[in-house]
């Protein structure tokens, strides 16, 4: 993971956090806190192309777990 896409997630995850924190339940808020750290303290282009995908699946799931529960799109298959 190069140094401009870890700061641009970075970025976005917090955007995502503080924008929406009232409507997140304690799980998602604790995952984009989680992965935020990570990326903040992993210098770059440490992660080895193992860890980048598993990081980059995790932020793809928190992003999505976000989604589900802002937009409720559970309701509306339903």
């Amino acid at each position: 993971m190069n140094k401009r896409s870890r700061v641009n997630h970075i970025a976005v995850l917090k955007k995502l956090r503080d924008d929406h924190r009232s409507q997140l339940d304690i799980g998602v808020l604790s995952e984009l806190d989680s992965l935020i750290e990570e990326l903040e303290t992993t210098p770059s282009g440490f992660h080895k192309n193992a860890e980048a995908a598993l990081l980059a699946a995790r932020i793809l799931e928190a992003v999505a777990r976000f989604i589900h529960v802002v937009t409720n799109l559970g309701d509306w298959f339903k």
